[in-house]
């Protein structure tokens, strides 16, 4: 009898081996929900196998059974993020991140980084994760009220759903691309060849409304769609002629145009190419025609910002122009992607994946350009719930602004991306109405035609009701002699002070820029008499002294070079005799005061002032040397890179500090070198968009600035 027992279950053991290969090669080729079913049926016979956890664990998340997912791996990893398996940390803190658990994914985060070698291409990668829950936790409590709803399950499908575009003739019929299961041509790998493990190829479909609802969603014609990847990409102005991209994979192919005719006898064999300025095989990626004569599109062609950036051609005298980047206003270092412009011209809806304005990974943003400056406004996330902690594409408005639509790959959906729809309760206005000129690359050759700077878009102040009311302002530019309460600049000042009495949780910055004229070393104690003789008037006509802080940082950082050829330049020396201003708000305040920035031409233009713009954005360090009722005597600020003095409202101290860095461990080697230099008394102070942060406010920042742990635990 027990040697029939020990056969038995010597037959058994092979069937249980094959039940779990299965399963893992289903894993490895990425078919998640296969091999989760597979997983299951063999998880009695090895209960406590923690790799088992871990792949069911991945499983669950890939078919977005958060929930589910979260509890097999915290059954392998502790709230510490303690645990030999770094791949269950790294899936415990994107499960997180997902949910919205912000700090809990933070501190996987963290732990991860801490498991994995300085030299592992992810760490940089993981480093934007942690900004981007920062990022999340910041907007987490700033929610729309709009309703955004999943377009469900006779749309969508389990595999990707992307891409939508309203048709322009029928409001009720929409279009998009997707690899669901009955696409043409089965699976196909990364060479376009017939693949039983590869991924399914894209195709087109389309889905109308009736009786209320969204039907099931039909392909398009075989004439379109085929084996290779077909990707929906827009229509001309009258919705009969369509165009659409064709590859044999979704990263090389070309854009065709077809007549979109419904009788498949009236079609032709062969779609046209579109000859313009996108090419595909170049990088260029997600074009959007806003009208005929009009295209946006992103592309990593060379001459950007970094990662796609977005661009815009127009079509002239029977050509489609050369591709102009729309400027460092819009893009980054980071990839802006997928472009929509309302039909004002001006409003621009886009995604990006920069960790200092996305929760997730794409987040879609909104941009307003003005015809004044002929600069875009800073960029606006969008919030939740358009905004979620995955990747948000492809927004559009319909043609009345009462809704839009866009993918996502949010864990709430059926299956990879899915099609959303966005109602709002008032038509957007800049589906209401059009500008003067029409479109806003258009502007500078309009104002100078009519000589007079006037365009007859929607004001700044009227970008949406109901939101605050923006005010532009020129900076305070000052005489040679150092005078600075000029005709011109007391309007500004007026302004300003009207603001900051009848709103007085705002709070000013003022900053003084010199040029190369002063002697170096008074230049900075300069300056800050220019900038008291400012916070001086406002406070004599009602401004709150705790609401003004002054700061001189001299001539480091001039925005035009004072030189030419070894001459002086007068007018680069005019530009940089300036007090630029920052207004600290708050949601609250239904007003926004920003200072225009000058133009500067390309030769005149010296980087130094972006620079100096871009590293007081978000968190900074410097080091104090000294604090005193004088001026400073010793040549410190000259030997030391970035130094600045500034005084606090209310306070006759002045305090000297120098160097400018974004991480605690470099301003730290700063601070060592000024030890041992004599500098015993020196310390390191963080800064908030410019702002010093006292040591007790510094844990109401660590959560969106992590890095301020390193200073808190110093």
């Amino acid at each position: 009898m027990s040697l029939f027992l020990f056969c038995g279950l010597g037959l058994a053991q092979p069937d249980e081996r094959d039940i779990k290969r299965k399963a893992d090669r289903l894993f490895e080729s990425g078919f998640y929900q296969e091999a989760l079913n597979t997983y299951i049926k063999y998880e009695p016979n090895d209960p406590g196998d923690v790799n088992l956890k871990k792949q069911m664990g991945i499983c669950l998340y890939h078919t977005n059974q958060l929930r589910e997912a979260t509890r097999y791996f915290e059954y392998i990893v502790d709230t510490e993020g303690q645990s030999a398996d770094e791949d269950a940390v790294f899936y415990l803190a994107r499960t997180y991140h997902h949910l919205g658990r912000w700090t809990d994914a933070v501190k996987q985060y963290k732990a991860f980084l801490r498991k994995i070698n300085q030299s592992d291409d992810r760490r940089d990668m993981v480093k934007d994760m942690i900004l981007r829950c920062a990022h999340g936790l910041r907007l987490s409590g700033m929610k729309s009220q709009i309703i955004v709803e999943n377009l469900g399950p006779q749309v969508n499908s389990p595999g990707d759903d992307f891409r939508p575009v309203q048709s322009p003739n029928f409001s009720d019929r929409l279009y998009f691309s997707s690899s669901r299961q009955d696409a043409l041509g089965g699976r196909r790998n990364d060479e376009g060849l017939e693949d039983p493990n590869g991924s399914v190829p894209t195709d087109m479909y389309s889905t109308s409304v009736y009786n209320g609802a969204w039907t099931q969603a039909n392909p398009l014609s075989y004439l379109l769609n085929s084996p290779r990847y077909e990707v929906v990409l827009d229509f001309d102005a009258s919705g009969k002629r369509l165009y659409y991209f064709k590859g044999f994979t979704l990263y090389s192919g070309e854009i065709l145009v077809d007549t979109f005719k419904t009788r498949v006898e009236e079609k032709s064999l062969h779609s046209v190419n579109f000859q313009g300025a996108v090419q595909s095989e170049k990088g260029d990626v997600e074009p959007y025609w806003y009208n005929d004569t009009i295209m946006l599109f992103a592309s990593r062609r060379e001459g950007g910002f970094g990662g796609l950036d977005l661009y815009i051609s127009t079509f002239r005298d029977g050509a489609w122009g050369d591709a102009e980047n729309l400027g460092p206003n819009i893009n980054t270092p980071y990839d802006e992607n997928a472009p929509f412009l309302g039909k004002d011209g001006r409003t621009l809806y886009y995604s990006t994946n920069n960790p200092s304005q996305s929760m997730g990974g794409y987040d879609i943003m909104r941009s307003y350009y003005l015809d004044r400056p002929e600069e875009w406004r800073e960029p606006e996330n969008l919030y939740q719930p358009i905004n979620s902690p995955g990747d948000d594409l492809h927004f559009r408005l319909s043609d009345d602004g009462l809704k839009g639509y866009f993918s996502s790959d949010r864990k709430t959906g059926q299956g990879e991306r899915d099609i959303f729809g966005v109602y709002f309760r008032e038509a957007r206005k800049e589906q209401t109405r059009t500008s003067d000129p029409l479109v806003f690359s258009e502007v500078p050759a309009y104002k100078a035609s009519r000589g007079d700077g006037v365009t007859t878009n929607i004001s700044a102040g009227d970008f949406e009701a109901g939101e605050v009311k923006q005010y532009y302002l020129d900076p305070l530019f000052y005489e040679s002699n150092g005078e600075v309460l000029t005709a011109r600049n007391n309007r500004s000042l007026r302004l300003l002070g009207q603001m900051l009495i009848e709103y007085p949780q705002l709070r000013l910055v003022l900053t003084c820029h010199s040029d190369n004229t002063d002697p170096e070393k008074y230049d900075l104690f300069f300056g800050l008499k220019r900038a008291e003789q400012i916070a001086d008037y406002l406070i004599g006509n009602g401004v709150p002294e705790s609401n003004v802080l002054i700061k001189s940082v001299g001539s480091a950082y001039p925005m035009a070079n004072n030189e030419t050829n070894g001459n002086p330049n007068p007018v680069g020396q005019r530009l940089n005799r300036r007090v630029d201003f920052f207004v600290v708000s708050s949601p609250e305040v239904p007003v926004r005061l920003e200072m225009r920035i000058p133009n500067v031409s390309d030769i005149m233009a010296n980087p130094a002032y972006n620079f100096y713009q871009g590293s007081v954005k978000g968190l900074s360090y410097k080091v104090q040397i000294s604090a005193q009722r004088q001026m400073y005597q010793g040549d410190a600020l000259l030997r030391y890179p970035h130094a600045m003095v500034e005084k606090e409202p209310g306070s006759d101290i002045y305090q000297y500090t120098v160097g400018l860095y974004q991480t605690f461990n470099s301003v730290e080697q700063l601070r060592k070198d000024l030890e041992s230099n004599g500098f015993l008394d020196a310390f390191i102070v963080p800064y908030i968009n410019g702002v010093r942060v006292s040591p007790a406010d510094v844990r109401n920042y660590t959560n969106a600035y992590p890095d301020l742990e390193n200073y808190s635990n110093r």
